[in-house]
């Protein structure tokens, strides 16, 4: 199969994306592809309440609606620093975010990577991955 074009608009979309993630919910959706594939995490599925495959935009609002219940115990504290990578369809974005367990008051960092496939503009695909035993403890440290 030919390469692909490496297209930085791609990039360009992706930094809007992340900057409205939590914000404009609606914007996000819009973006989507309408058979995009969002995974979260690595670790077992039922400590973390937002780990999982989600398929569609229906399945990407069902992660919003999962991630928004869990805000009651995890909070991103700072923004992070971020670096961009291309390759062809695909923008890897990688950082660290300093987060805050509510319910202790506790303090973590993580270090993660979002790993997104874009196809015609849209979202086609997103994998996140970030640090799932330091969540993970984090969630059986408050339940």
């Amino acid at each position: 199969m030919p390469d692909k074009t490496i297209e930085p608009e791609n990039a360009v979309l992706i930094e809007q994306i992340i900057d409205d993630w939590m914000s404009d919910k609606e914007k996000i959706l819009s973006l989507l592809a309408e058979d995009c594939t969002y995974v979260v995490g690595t670790g077992r599925a039922g400590v973390v309440p937002f780990y999982g495959t989600f398929r569609g935009r229906e399945g990407v609002q069902q992660f919003f609606r999962l991630h928004d219940a869990a805000q009651v115990t995890v909070r991103c504290m700072k923004p992070p620093p971020a670096r961009y990578a291309l390759a062809n369809d695909k923008v890897v974005v990688s950082g660290v975010s300093t987060y805050r367990i509510l319910k202790t008051g506790k303090t973590y960092e993580s270090y993660w990577v979002l790993i997104w496939r874009m196809s015609a503009g849209r979202i086609a695909g997103l994998h996140f991955l970030f640090d799932d035993e330091v969540l993970e403890a984090q969630y059986r440290t408050t339940s």
